[in-house]
């Protein structure tokens, strides 16, 4: 039996890939970054190991040195010199499961990548990313990359209930016929349950990924985002998903607590574009969750929240402005590896 464990398992790692790729972040210095990037990794190495995917050797010892200076304990910490094309590695990144019964009880699934539907060209470099940590962690590795999927597309709890959306899901440009993908789900992931949402994407999220719309806080409890404002672009949908999320039930035909967490105020770019900032794209790791901050009135309110789901670990905001110029934030820059 395959299964892919909910993120609030112990972690054996976490992987990062520094940032890179001028074009997702249009007139930014990508080293004014770097300090985001040090604080997510100083949060998780305190209770985990960090992986950090760099191109080349002269990246790898000015990361190396940039960490320092940021006193960042490194004995938690390898830099490895994988190169991408993106840093975007929730995505792109192997996705792990526990193969139950198996003598090698962690797997990693190889999904194909297309850089978003072939938004964000290239991506030969990310696509064979998962095979490269695959050897390098000598776990075996299961091929799957005659179907798209990407990690932030998805999200499950362990008991075999996977939220997405419904625009991922039925992406021409991504895969042919979704019906194969919830079959390899299925089998690869142990998802007996997809939990299909309605409402389009948050404003300016061309992925159309759950990670910043539901995410699984416990087998039977799921934070949704939500807006208040009427006039807000994101209202109407994320009003249809919070409606479909009532109405669905799990494994075992019980409805889900849902819990409401705010939307940011509106955060725009440098050329005045919505970036789709929001709270739910938190990352749960041993000991700590990190979650996006952005300068909002709304800011505490999000993070009392997020803290009332997890009181055995310490919630900490990191201010994501810059980073979310990307369409991403903290959740799109991790990868669990389970213990």
């Amino acid at each position: 039996m395959k299964i892919m464990p909910a993120e609030w398992g112990k972690h054996e790692a976490s992987w990062v890939a520094w940032p890179k790729n001028q074009s997702h972040w249009p007139n930014l210095d990508l080293k004014l970054l770097w300090p985001t990037y040090a604080e997510i990794v100083k949060a998780l190495s305190k209770n985990e190991w960090v992986y950090i995917l760099v191109d080349d050797p002269v990246i790898h010892e000015q990361v190396y040195g940039f960490l320092w200076e940021q006193r960042v304990g490194l004995e938690n910490v390898t830099v490895l010199q994988f190169p991408t094309d993106s840093s975007w590695i929730r995505d792109f990144g192997p996705i792990f499961i526990y193969a139950k019964g198996a003598r090698d009880p962690v797997w990693v699934t190889d999904w194909g990548f297309n850089g978003w539907g072939k938004e964000y060209p290239p991506w030969d470099q990310d696509n064979a990313v998962p095979e490269k940590i695959s050897d390098y962690l000598k776990l075996p590795c299961i091929n799957l990359n005659n179907f798209i999927l990407e990690g932030g597309a998805i999200d499950v709890n362990g008991q075999g209930d996977c939220l997405i959306s419904e625009e991922f899901l039925l992406d021409k440009r991504r895969n042919d016929s979704p019906k194969y993908l919830e079959y390899d789900m299925r089998e690869y992931l142990g998802v007996t349950s997809l939990i299909k949402l309605p409402g389009w994407q948050i404003a300016g999220d061309h992925t159309r990924h759950i990670d910043n719309i539901a995410r699984f806080v416990a087998p039977n409890r799921i934070l949704v985002s939500a807006e208040d404002d009427p006039s807000d672009e994101n209202y109407k949908s994320l009003q249809e998903n919070l409606r479909a999320l009532e109405l669905a039930r799990d494994v075992s035909e019980k409805p889900f607590q849902i819990i409401k967490l705010p939307m940011p105020d509106p955060v725009h770019w440098l050329d005045g574009q919505r970036m789709p900032a929001s709270y739910a794209n938190f990352y749960i790791a041993n000991g700590v969750v990190l979650a996006p901050t952005f300068q909002s009135l709304r800011d505490a309110k999000a993070l009392q929240v997020i803290q009332e789901q997890f009181p055995e670990r310490e919630v900490t905001g990191i201010d994501c402005r810059l980073l979310s110029g990307g369409a991403g934030t903290i959740h799109c820059s991790t990868m669990q590896q389970p213990a």
